[in-house]
C-alpha cells in the first residue's frame, strides 16, 4: 500500500487542492454558510454606500410660473375683465395688516393658474399646513395679492371678491 503512494509531494499537492475547496464544498452543502456569506456581503455594501459621499445634484433652474398681471383698484371698487377672467372688487374691500380700512387705490396683482402644471410651477402651498378648508379643483385657480404703498394688504372680514372664469 505504501508503494502506491511513494510520491508524497504529489499526494500533498492533492491534499492542498482538496483543502482549498473545502470552504466552497461546505458553502454548497450547508445553506447557513451561504446565508452568512450573503449577509456579510450585504452589510459590507451598505457600509460602503453609507460612507461614500452623495453624488452632486444637477443644476436645476426653477420653472417660471404664470405671469402676474397688475391693475389699480380704486377705493370705489371696480370690475376687471379680460377674455378668460372677470374679477369684481367691492368698494373699500381691503384693510392693512393691522386692520385699518384702506380708502385709497390698491394695486391688485393676479394670475390665472389653468391646471395642475401651473399649480406646481407657481409654488403655492397646497398641504394641510396651508389652512385650506376645502380641496382645490383642477378647473383652474386665480391667485390674488393686493398692495398699498408697496405694503401687502388683506381682504376685510365679511367682504368677498367675485372671480368668474370665462370659457370660450
Amino acid at each position: 500500500m505504501v508503494a502506491r503512494h511513494r510520491d508524497f509531494d504529489s499526494l500533498y499537492d492533492q491534499y492542498q487542492v482538496t483543502a482549498r475547496f473545502e470552504f466552497w464544498r461546505r458553502l454548497y452543502r450547508n445553506p447557513r454558510f451561504f446565508a452568512g456569506l450573503v449577509a456579510v456581503v450585504a452589510v459590507a455594501y451598505l457600509v460602503f454606500e453609507a460612507a461614500s459621499p452623495d453624488p452632486a445634484l444637477p443644476d436645476l433652474r426653477p420653472v417660471p410660473g404664470p405671469a402676474w398681471e397688475v391693475a389699480a383698484v380704486p377705493a370705489a371698487g371696480m370690475t376687471l375683465a379680460d377674455d378668460s377672467l372677470r374679477i369684481t372688487v367691492p368698494p373699500t374691500a381691503f384693510e392693512t395688516l393691522d386692520g385699518v380700512p384702506i380708502e385709497e387705490p390698491v394695486s391688485l396683482r393676479y394670475r390665472r393658474l389653468p391646471g395642475p402644471p401651473a399649480y406646481l410651477a407657481s409654488g403655492l402651498d397646497f398641504g394641510p399646513e396651508a389652512g385650506l378648508e376645502t380641496p382645490y379643483t383642477s378647473l383652474g385657480l386665480v391667485e390674488l395679492a393686493a398692495f398699498s404703498d408697496s405694503q401687502q394688504v388683506r381682504l376685510r372680514t365679511g367682504i368677498e371678491i367675485s372671480v368668474t372664469m370665462l370659457t370660450p
